[in-house]
């Protein structure tokens, strides 16, 4: 009798895995015909927008072109809207400095204060009349944005940087944060805004904290210059030193001297010597361009490093996506979409009307 449990156990085992099979291929089956009647009704749903749009394809070829003739009317009974725009690079933090500035112009504009707005600006009372809107943006592009990630992960100790990702890095980072800003500004008749966005330079470059913080930046890079050059001085002096030990020729050398027990015999130690020095100061001297460069670079708390068409030229873009595109493009693109979206709601609502009464 005790013969026979093992088989009963097997055969037990048996049906318990042929049912575990069976129910893994029932679950895939069902899964399988879940996406596939979800693949079908989505093809039936776009099927059905096809015949939607080409139900309504000449209203809204119709829209569209209306749209676009009248966006062209406008634009020519409508004094045209001139824009210009300068790069200005910040040598330091000046980004929240920059962005109050330009809302505050803009609140003087929309006030129509011409008297505060030409004392801001520095231009006649008369040219402020022309003024619309100031606008500010970063110039930034992926390959900046990995490159100030890698830099501020760099700064950081190592243990902090492990848990600060890219994502986390790009959300917590300002528009103003990034060193190279683009102001706009628009008027509604050509304008010499050179002399603006240079009195927008001035301003940023005449902050009390700033300027301060420039004075110490200064000194210390002076002080650092002025090491490294006394460094170089003494390795140039050392360096004669060995050059002229090395030139005297041994039996010249009294045997008796300090200077012969320090140097006989040791020609390859004195040239690995005047090796080190040499490699030291290409070090130094590589320094010492960084340091010049540094200098040059905290002259100017900002500067302003391009100006595009300061007189402007006439504005009828409009950047969706980082795209430019024509405004009255634009238009006639969306008022369609919108008038399609309207079509679709009604229609929805049709359907739904339809089961009014059942669901009273």
């Amino acid at each position: 009798m005790s013969k026979k449990l093992p088989e009963t156990n097997s055969e037990s085992g048996e049906v318990d895995l042929g049912q575990l099979f069976k129910m893994i291929g029932s679950a895939f089956e069902r899964l399988f015909s879940l996406i596939g009647n979800l693949l079908y009704k989505l093809f039936l749903s776009f099927v059905w927008l096809v015949f939607f749009v080409r139900k309504h394809f000449i209203k809204l070829v119709i829209a569209a072109a209306l749209t676009f003739v009248l966006a062209m009317i406008k634009d020519s009974l409508s004094d045209p809207i001139y824009k210009s725009s300068a790069i200005i690079k910040q040598n330091y933090p000046t980004g929240e400095n920059l962005y109050d500035l330009v809302d505050y112009y803009n609140a003087l504009i929309s006030r129509k204060d011409s008297t505060s707005l030409a004392e801001a600006l520095g231009i006649p009372q008369s040219s402020t009349l022309n003024l619309v809107s100031f606008d500010v943006d970063p110039m930034v592009g992926e390959n900046v944005r990995i490159k100030n990630y890698d830099d501020y992960l760099k700064s950081l100790d190592s243990s902090l940087s492990m848990d600060i990702g890219y994502e986390k890095y790009i959300e917590n980072t300002q528009r103003q944060d990034y060193n190279l800003q683009k102001v706009s500004i628009r008027t509604i008749n050509t304008f010499e805004s050179r002399l603006v966005f240079q009195r927008i330079v001035k301003n940023l470059n005449s902050s009390d904290y700033f300027t301060r913080e420039q004075e110490k930046d200064i000194n210390e890079l002076e002080n650092e210059r002025s090491a490294i050059l006394r460094s170089l001085e003494e390795s140039d002096s050392l360096q004669e030193t060995y050059k002229k030990i090395l030139e005297q020729p041994l039996d010249e050398i009294n045997p008796g001297s300090q200077t012969s027990i320090t140097i006989q015999g040791q020609e390859n130690k004195l040239d690995t010597k005047e090796y080190e020095l040499y490699n030291n100061d290409l070090a130094l001297r590589r320094e010492l361009v960084k340091i010049e460069r540094k200098l040059e670079n905290k002259k100017q708390i900002a500067e302003l490093i391009s100006s595009e068409l300061s007189n402007g030229v006439i504005d009828d873009k409009i950047e969706i996506l980082n795209l430019e595109m024509n405004r009255n493009v634009f238009y006639a693109i969306l008022v369609p979409i919108l008038l399609l979206l309207i079509l679709l709601s009604a229609e929805f609502m049709r359907y739904l009307g339809r089961y009014k009464d059942k669901v009273q």
